[in-house]
């Protein structure tokens, strides 16, 4: 690993992006539906001046971008293992419910499984 640490990003500004000509997006198949607001949970004041830099940083780095969706989900901040410092964390419960399980996967998966399990 120490090798090829320079492959490895350590936060946003050093993230990167697939090149659409060789990874087009994901379609995700659902099911119909009618598309959803939720509220956000609140953010503790105390916590908010941190969760807007976050949301910048993510901005900057190309990680979330502006958008004029239908949909909008949950969201909600916690903190790391450091004790220090936050996360968000999109709840993606809605779109679970709406997605078609298994449509990604390739036939006859259970068998390939069953070939490589002890």
């Amino acid at each position: 690993m120490m090798e090829n640490n320079e492959v490895f990003t350590w936060d946003d500004s050093e993230r990167g992006n697939f090149k659409l000509e060789y990874f087009p997006p994901v379609d995700v198949p659902v099911i119909p539906h009618t598309p959803w607001v939720l509220k956000n949970i609140p953010i503790l004041p105390g916590l908010y001046s941190e969760v807007c830099m976050i949301i910048k940083t993510k901005l900057e780095a190309g990680v979330y971008e502006p958008s004029n969706s239908s949909y909008r989900s949950r969201w909600f901040c916690v903190l790391k293992k450091d004790r220090k410092s936050s996360r968000l964390v999109h709840s993606l419960e809605p779109l679970n419910v709406v997605t078609i399980a298994y449509s990604g996967l390739p036939p006859a998966m259970d068998a390939l499984v069953t070939h490589f399990s002890g």
